[in-house]
């Protein structure tokens, strides 16, 4: 009776040879693949009648037990199974299940496969699952094999000989995936420490020629420099390995036998394997008295030492990181105080200006402005409200994150209250102060403006204002004083604040989003 084998994943390479050899030994085969013209192809190369092609997609798991059901419901009997389908994503993709695409493949559908068909395998006399695994390439690649000969680094072997025909209940069957070359592996050398074999009747043979005052030759990885010893000088001994010497040094015994004459390796003495340190230099490792002595490279540094040079290394930027901040915060702290000086006005006497400037703030989720925000856009309608401003221009984040609006959130709080909607410009790429004084200047050509802000920050604000182009005047609010905490953050945050506009002015930058010239505040300041 012919065999049935399913073999997965055989529409190329390992899986394709693998049913193309079976076939031809004379076994039923049936292939699954995902592409029809990939099954018909492999149908036509295997050229019988005895296989037949079930199509699916391994990323689906209902496609592999309908795979797993139509192939039991059609065969009653399974003899061998192989899991041969297998990928390397070298991009991390999901499947239409939810799992990863490289885990629904290697291994989901061969377990859920197997599981479908264990009924139909348990009917075989002596049925098989053989499960194929390779390593992953480093880097993507395909190959590709002709039909008529299979490659030289597919390896395939099967007990009893592939001359025979396949018998499910005479043997086993490996395949196994090769790597991508087609030379063969050389042979592992063998260890120059393994044991050799002899007859019980050999006598052990020694490596060299003992002499009292030498060691055996050198062995390979030992250390040691072999040296030339060939034609000695008369008398002499065999010259010795390079590095080694003579004095204080045991001969070796011989090595002792075994059970039937095998040779084993001598048991060392439990030494301690510690250096013996000669001034700042090292020997080469030569076995005598149990103490390896090194003089061939320098002593390697001490801890002690080595954490002194480490000190040495960091001191230094230490010491400037030391010095460089206190005087950086200080400096820019005296640079943006003078600009600002004399341009801070109480609410009461600040003089009239077309526009005032109100900064973002951070806005609730729900779209309310927070408390600092909500005191700054107070000050810009009572200074709208008292006449000292015409127009008001509110700058701020929009577009950072999905749903966050500070300017539209000024909009709503500042008409809410009564400012006409057509005396508000928004400004959408405020994305810090800075880059609202250099729009307000550059896009909205505002020459001359009001702005309002917390009075840690005001200084802050005018001074960049002022470097921008605006003759700025600026009205500082305290009425969120009392929110000790969020007040001694942001006065903490301002003084790296100054760091940054004293670079930002220093290197001129461009504001995050310039952009074209607005006339929003020109229609402003003359609808009535």
């Amino acid at each position: 009776m012919e065999p049935t084998i399913v073999i997965t994943g055989a529409t190329s390479g390992l899986g394709r040879l693998a049913a193309i050899t079976l076939a031809q030994q004379g076994a039923r085969i049936i292939i699954t693949a995902r592409s029809r013209e990939k099954a018909e192809q492999t149908c036509q190369e295997i050229g019988t009648d005895r296989v037949d092609a079930f199509l699916g997609d391994f990323t689906r798991l209902d496609d592999v037990r309908r795979i797993g059901n139509e192939i039991a419901g059609r065969y009653d009997h399974i003899d061998v199974l192989v899991n041969n389908a297998g990928l390397h994503a070298f991009q991390p993709r999901t499947t239409p299940d939810g799992h990863p695409e490289m885990v629904a493949v290697n291994y989901l559908a061969p377990w859920l496969l197997t599981h479908t068909l264990l009924p139909a395998l348990h009917r075989a006399p002596a049925a098989r699952i053989v499960n194929v695994v390779s390593p992953a390439p480093p880097s993507p690649r395909t190959a590709s094999t002709p039909a008529s000969t299979p490659p030289a680094s597919a390896a395939s072997s099967a007990s009893p000989a592939p001359s025979k025909k396949f018998s499910p209940g005479s043997g086993s069957v490996t395949l196994r995936a090769a790597p991508a070359s087609s030379s063969p592996l050389p042979p592992t050398p063998a260890s120059p420490d393994t044991p050799a074999a002899t007859t019980p009747s050999a006598e052990p043979a020694r490596s060299t020629p003992h002499h009292p005052e030498t060691t055996r030759a050198c062995k390979p990885n030992s250390g040691m420099r072999p040296t030339d010893s060939s034609n000695p000088k008369p008398g002499r001994p065999p010259r010795r390995c390079a590095g080694s010497t003579a004095r204080h040094l045991t001969p070796l015994p011989p090595e002792p036998e075994g059970h039937d004459g095998i040779r084993v390796p001598s048991q060392l003495p439990t030494a301690r394997r510690s250096l013996k340190i000669s001034g700042r230099r090292w020997h080469p490792p030569t076995r005598s008295s149990g103490v390896i002595r090194n003089k061939t490279a320098r002593h390697p540094t001490k801890p002690r030492q080595k954490r002194k040079q480490w000190r040495r290394i960091l001191l230094g930027p230490m010491l400037a990181i030391a010095v460089a901040t206190p005087a950086a915060v200080l400096g820019s702290g005296a640079w943006v105080g003078a600009r600002a000086d004399g341009h801070i006005y109480r609410i009461d006497d600040v003089p009239d200006a077309p526009v005032v400037l109100v900064l973002g703030a951070r806005v609730d989720p729900d779209g309310t402005p927070s408390s600092f925000l909500a005191a700054r856009l107070e000050l810009a309608r009572q200074l709208y409200e008292n006449g000292t401003a015409r127009a008001i221009l509110v700058s701020g984040d929009q577009g950072s994150r999905a749903g966050y609006d500070e300017p539209g959130a000024m909009r709503r709080w500042l008409v809410e209250r009564g400012v006409p909607n057509h005396k508000i410009v928004q400004d959408h790429a405020g994305y810090d102060t800075y880059d609202s004084c250099i729009r307000a200047r550059q896009v909205f050509g505002v020459e001359h403006m009001i702005v309002v802000t917390q009075s840690f920050h005001i200084e802050r604000a005018v001074a960049l204002c002022r470097e921008a182009g605006i003759d700025t005047t600026g009205v500082g609010d305290n009425t969120v004083r009392h929110q000790q905490l969020a007040w001694l953050r942001g006065a903490i945050r301002e003084r790296a604040a100054n760091i940054k506009a004293v670079a930002d002015i220093i290197t001129g930058r461009d504001p995050s989003f310039l952009g074209p010239r607005q006339t929003g505040i020109d229609d402003a300041m003359t609808t009535p």
